[in-house]
């Protein structure tokens, strides 16, 4: 996921060939993992159950850890 300072967030819970090969797709070496809790500029906030991303645009994506992430 692109962050607000123009590198990304990544699953800390991916292996780091899964981040390398994302990484060298986006011709990019800025990331971050994703934040526990709300990242700086306020578009994604984490949990042990997964994250809720707000785009620009204002749409909400969530990405979800577990089945009972959408309780």
């Amino acid at each position: 996921m692109r962050a607000a300072g123009g590198g990304y967030h990544i699953s800390a819970k991916r292996g780091t060939f899964t981040r390398d090969v994302w990484l060298r797709r986006a011709g990019s070496e800025d990331w971050t993992p994703f934040p526990a809790g709300v990242s700086a500029d306020g578009t994604l906030a984490c949990d042990g159950e997964g994250c809720l991303y707000t785009a620009a645009d204002g749409a909400l994506v969530a990405l979800l850890w577990s089945g009972t992430a959408l309780a």
